[in-house]
This record gives structure tokens, sequence and C-alpha cells, in this order.
């Protein structure tokens, strides 16, 4: 991995998926908003005392960022230290020497609890995240809260999820909660089921035509205000795990380099005993887009057809379709797999003939074929900005 160097420093839903029977209090904590270029000191939410020993909870922020993203890496720490989070670790994977300089500039000038460990150079973000939990793990903290690094919690997020834990952890023996992503709150109050935004077993690339079908036939309603839905995986961003849990399985894959490192992380966790819930009242938001180098929309797809990197469009179709494989363990979700990949491939192909993009799905089609493990490397190179080997 190189060299790291430390700079000092509700109710049941009613739209599918399975409702977890508590219900976390609303309040607990101040509420503050902070504008993210404001270069005020940030003030600090004390959390309530949450451990049956008496002592406060101490909440470590991972995030993990690289190039010249010091504005938005910024945010993230300063919307997390506000809520509550006692420090936080920034992984700086391939970060400029700006960017390390606007981070110690910042921890120097507010007074932040904030520490930088640098990779170097870009291994990826398998890599990165897995040197952040592991700096968690190292720490004193009880628990990790992972975010991406243009994360933002909405007011009172980690308290919501913190208060959860703990309604939940009087029945569980290991528990994390998984902070909402503010497109899938909108979709799951569309009226969209959890399976889809979350496929079970079968789906392909997270497409699972048989179950789009199947919602068409069946009424949907809007989830429940404030529900808490199980889940099997989930992004890194917004993760609120036990440190003492990061054990459970080994670290992220990075094998993966990028794209679905944390959906596999998460799924393991999981297997390895974790229960996972899906917040819906700890809201977390993006500050930029999340795929391509086209601001002209369309849909995750077809902008990655249009991407020009395929590098990066590679590394998210195989190791997509390499998730999408582990999670077909039975006979009847391994020929629901199958039956989506014919149907996404067919998708995909007319696409790319109608786009005049072609080669992506020469692209694609080796994807598919290196998709089975172990993952290899790319034929198409690194993404910019993320070193070989």
């Amino acid at each position: 991995m190189g060299g790291m160097h430390s700079f000092c420093g509700g109710g049941p839903a009613r739209s599918g998926g399975t409702a977890v029977h508590w219900e976390p209090a609303s309040g607990g904590s101040e509420r503050r908003r902070h504008s993210d270029g404001h270069r005020d000191t940030v003030r600090i939410v004390r959390l309530s005392t949450d451990r049956r020993d008496g002592r406060t909870s101490k909440v470590a922020l991972v995030t993990v960022t690289y190039g010249d993203r010091a504005q938005l890496v910024s945010g993230t720490v300063r919307s997390g230290l506000q809520q509550g989070a006692a420090e936080a670790i920034v992984i700086a994977n391939g970060a400029s020497l700006a960017s390390l300089a606007a981070l110690e500039r910042m921890r120097l000038d507010e007074g932040l609890p904030l520490r930088v460990l640098d990779l170097g150079i870009n291994h990826g973000s398998a890599a990165g995240f897995a040197a952040g939990l592991e700096a968690a793990r190292a720490s004193d903290a009880d628990f990790a809260w992972i975010l991406d690094d243009d994360n933002r919690p909405d007011a009172g997020c980690l308290s919501r999820a913190l208060e959860t834990f703990r309604a939940g952890s009087e029945t569980e023996a290991a528990l994390a909660v998984c902070c909402v992503r503010e497109a899938d709150l909108a979709a799951l109050e569309a009226g969209a089921p959890l399976e889809a935004i979350r496929p079970r077993d079968g789906h392909f690339c997270g497409v699972d035509a048989f179950e789009r079908l199947a919602r068409r036939l069946r009424r949907s309603s809007p989830v429940a205000e404030g529900a808490v839905l199980e889940i099997e995986y989930n992004p890194y961003g917004g993760m609120l795990v036990q440190v003492e849990d990061i054990d459970r399985t080994e670290p992220p894959d990075t094998r993966f380099v990028l794209y679905s490192d944390d959906f596999d992380w998460t799924r393991r966790l999981h297997r390895a005993g974790v229960r996972l819930v899906m917040d819906t009242g700890a809201v977390v938001r993006d500050a930029v887009d999340r795929w391509g180098d086209d601001d002209d929309g369309g849909g995750y797809f077809t902008r990655m057809i249009r991407s020009r990197d395929r590098a990066r469009a590679y590394f998210a179709l195989r190791n997509s379709i390499h998730f999408s494989r582990a999670c077909a363990t039975s006979a009847g979700s391994r020929m629901r797999f199958l039956g989506n990949g014919v149907l996404v491939s067919l998708w995909l192909a007319a696409s790319s003939f109608r786009m005049g993009r072609a080669g992506f799905l020469r692209l694609y089609l080796r994807a598919w074929r290196d998709s089975r493990a172990p993952l290899g490397a790319s034929p198409y190179g690194m993404p910019g900005g993320i070193a070989a080997g």
C-alpha cells in the first residue's frame, strides 16, 4: 500500500423490505448548520451519554480524499465535527500537495481534531478505506462514521444514527447503522420498494428486470417517515459501525481498486454477523455528481457509455458484475442473474450503436469475462490518478 504519513493533529415500512421494530427518538443533540466556506472555528456539538457504563461514545469520522478536493473534504470534516464526531481521520489517497497544505492550515487555524494520513499515491478507494478503517480500529474511538469526501450529512444525522444504534443494540449483539443517501430516500418516498435501491439475489449490475415487472403488478406506498429498514449491503458513505466489529471480516478488497468494494465489504460484514440497517431519518447528501465527465444528464449506463475514461468504466462494470454474481448464491438466483445479464447486455448493445460508441460494447464484454474471481489487472490500465500495482 505504500508509506503512510500522518499530519498530527420508525414505524414499519410500507414499500418493501424488512422494517426493524424499534423507534429511535428524534431529539437528543443541538443542531447547527455551518457554511462550507466559513473560516470560523467549527462549533462542535456534544453527543448525549449513550453507553451503559455512563460515558459518552467517541465517534471517529473516517473519509478518503484524492487529487485537488480539499474544498470538498474540508466541508465533510466540518460537517462531521459539528455533529459531534470526536476526531476526523482523512486518508490522503494521492492528494495534491496543495490539498495537503490546505488541510493542515485548516487544522491549525481552526484548532480541529483532524488527522491526515498520507498514502503518498492513489491506490484506489478500496485501499484508501481499508487504511481509514484500520486507523479507526487502532484509535480509542467506539464508532467509525464513514463518509465520502463530498458527503454533507443533514443536521442531527449522527445523533439520530447513534440513537438508532442504541435502540437496536438492546436486542442485537452486533449492529451497524447506515444513514440513507438522498437519492435513495427520494426513491423510497416516491413509493419504490427497498429492493429497487438494494436489489437482492439475482440482480445484474443493480438491475433486476423481473423485480421491476413484478412491481408494476402490485401496489406500492411511500416508506413510512423515519423507518429503519434491514439491508444486506450499502455504500461506505454514512455508515456508523462499532470499531470492535471492523475485524469481523477482512478489510476492503484492494483487487476491486474502486467501485463495488463498499458493497462487497459491507455484505461480508453482514454475513459475518453484523446486522445492517438503513435509517431513513438520518440523511446524507452528496455535494457533487457521482459518475461521468458529462454534465448533460442521462442514466447511469448512458453516462458510462459516453465517458471517455475507459479504465474507470471497465472497473465499474467488472466489479459490479462480480458483486452481482457473488450475491447469486442459489440456483434460482443464478438463473435470474443470467437472465438479467442478457437483458442488460441487449440494452447496452443497442445503446452503444445508437450513440456511435461501439467500442464500449467491446469493453463491456471484456469486463464481463474478467468479472469471475480472482479479479486481476485491467487491460485498460488504471483510471487517471490511480497508481498501477
